[in-house]
């Protein structure tokens, strides 16, 4: 998929996609997506999409609009490893997919003390 360029802002809005960049960014750390490489790739798809959301409405949030993003790829990445049954909902897929990263997280953990 190709990903435009945000390149275009008005005054004062950098600050906010930066702000959404970082936190994005963060979100993907804490559920343990480490690449830099990963991260370079997903991190402006998701700002591009939150971009495409906040050129329907600039009323919206940059930081909030980022964040939907970046769960809805979380889920949909949980859903794309884990899950066949289409009657589970995004929510429900989302839950399951972190507690299994929590899960690795925890087992990893435990194997080095």
């Amino acid at each position: 998929m190709e990903t435009k360029l945000i390149t275009r802002f008005e005054a004062g809005e950098i600050e906010a996609w930066d702000d959404a960049f970082e936190k994005v960014e963060n979100y993907l750390r804490a559920h343990r997506f480490q690449s830099k490489v990963l991260l370079a790739e997903v991190v402006p798809e998701i700002l591009s999409k939150a971009h495409d959301r906040y050129d329907q409405d600039s009323t919206q949030d940059p930081v909030r609009l980022a964040s939907e993003e970046a769960d809805r790829k979380l889920v949909s990445w949980f859903e794309e490893m884990m899950y066949d049954d289409e009657e589970e909902s995004p929510v429900t897929i989302g839950a399951r997919g972190r507690l299994g990263s929590v899960f690795k997280f925890l087992k990893e953990k435990a194997c080095t003390l």
